[in-house]
């Protein structure tokens, strides 16, 4: 998908959305930051060879061990002060795992070397 294509889709969605979501004080139009945030976020979890996503709040992001074995598809970054260390610590340890490619269905399970 381009960022042309991404932005037609999230115009076309944007009033339903809004009226979905009406709890939500939401801008009368979609504008350039949010279409940047948005397209920055599907990059960052459209990347090749990425396993599946754990997508939450912050509690996930506050444990470290869901974090070590899952990672981050934040674009920008944690927000929360507090999870700031814990994150930082567990992006550490990860670094140090192998990579594993994803299981293509009906294969074996990856193994690590």
């Amino acid at each position: 998908m381009t960022f042309d294509e991404l932005t037609k889709e999230l115009e076309d969605s944007y009033t339903e959305y809004k009226a979905n979501n009406a709890w939500f004080p939401f801008p009368n139009q979609l504008d350039a930051y949010n279409t940047n945030s948005c397209w920055s976020a599907y990059q960052k979890t459209n990347e090749p060879n990425k396993v599946p996503l754990l997508l939450g709040d912050t509690k996930i992001r506050s444990s470290h061990e869901l974090v070590e074995n899952f990672g981050l598809s934040s674009a920008n970054g944690v927000q929360e002060r507090e999870a700031i260390p814990l994150v930082a610590e567990a992006q550490q340890s990860r670094a140090f795992l192998p990579a594993i490619s994803p299981r293509r269905q009906g294969s074996a399970p990856a193994q690590r070397v």
